[in-house]
């Protein structure tokens, strides 16, 4: 019976002596392949193309706002699409459990894991998932958000004939945040997924387990615990509500000039250091409980 049955690829490198990154990088643009490739990755990404689509009409009633309101909306929309709970950014989940679902699953699945392990080491194994991980969850609503950013910025004009410090200086504000939330949002998606992923051989299993996660911890922690006793910490529980609480305090949330989009209040802002460092170990402690994982299975 051939190895390669099932959706099992092998690798077209021939097998030789490579330094470590040569290998981590060859797995990392193999599994980034085969993950777009499914027939469903399709769906999520149709998806974030068309809320740019939708963002991108409205986008000329912004262009006409003096500089200051429309640098005060261009926060608010290049944010709206990272939103943890609510709003476009929720379809983030979608995005992950369909396309990163598969990819440790599916080598279980396949019974390759063992195979791929001798041709590289398992810390070889190990990074090029979470690396391939991380690429893929930026390329949704992430990747969507910058693209808006740009696109708003090149049609308003840039502030170069006259330069205009002020509003360059705005600009990178927004952007430092966009890239500071985005590194702290795909971080704790791509880590949790991997988690998921390292304990079942079917990637439809981790897509399920992960929305389940995700929504569940936001239920009982934030609906419930919280609600019932008042104890704000419970809320640091639920990693959806944690970035929520610094996402709601990291980004201004008015809009000027727009009645379609109430302005959000802040979240907790007591809790924000701790929101923070709650979603860190969260990721980290899904990437540690995953390789341990990981080198169980090739014991076994």
């Amino acid at each position: 019976m051939s190895v390669y049955e099932s959706r099992y690829r092998p690798l077209r490198e021939e097998k030789v002596e490579r330094a470590f990154m040569d290998n981590a990088k060859i797995m990392t643009r193999f599994e980034i392949g085969k993950s777009i490739s499914g027939k469903w990755s399709k769906i999520p990404l149709i998806f974030a193309a068309f809320f740019l689509f939708i963002a991108l009409t409205s986008l000329p009633a912004l262009l006409i706002l003096p500089e200051d309101d429309f640098v005060t909306n261009l926060e608010f929309f290049s944010s709206f699409f990272l939103t943890p709970r609510e709003g476009p950014g929720s379809l983030i989940w979608l995005h992950v459990a369909i396309i990163n679902s598969g990819l440790i699953a599916t080598d279980l699945g396949d019974n390759t894991f063992n195979l791929y392990l001798t041709k590289m080491k398992l810390k070889t194994y190990f990074i090029s998932k979470v690396i391939a991980s991380i690429v893929l969850t930026f390329l949704g609503l992430p990747l969507v958000a910058f693209a808006y950013f740009i696109v708003a910025i090149y049609k308003r004009g840039l502030p170069i004939f006259p330069f205009n410090w002020n509003l360059i200086g705005q600009y990178f504000v927004i952007l430092s945040k966009l890239v500071l939330f985005t590194i702290f949002i795909v971080f704790l998606y791509s880590s949790v997924i991997l988690l998921f992923s390292a304990y079942t051989k079917k990637s439809i299993n981790a897509g399920v387990l992960f929305i389940v996660y995700l929504i569940a911890s936001s239920v009982i922690f934030d609906g419930i615990l919280y609600d019932t006793t008042g104890f704000e910490p419970f809320r640091l529980l639920s990693p959806l509500t944690s970035m929520y609480i610094v996402f709601t305090n990291f980004f201004t949330r008015e809009v000027i000039s727009t009645g379609q989009f109430p302005t959000l209040e802040k979240e907790s802002p007591d809790l924000v250091p701790y929101a923070v460092g709650m979603v860190i170990l969260y990721a980290l402690l899904s990437l540690f409980l995953t390789y341990k994982r990981l080198q169980f299975l090739r014991r076994d």
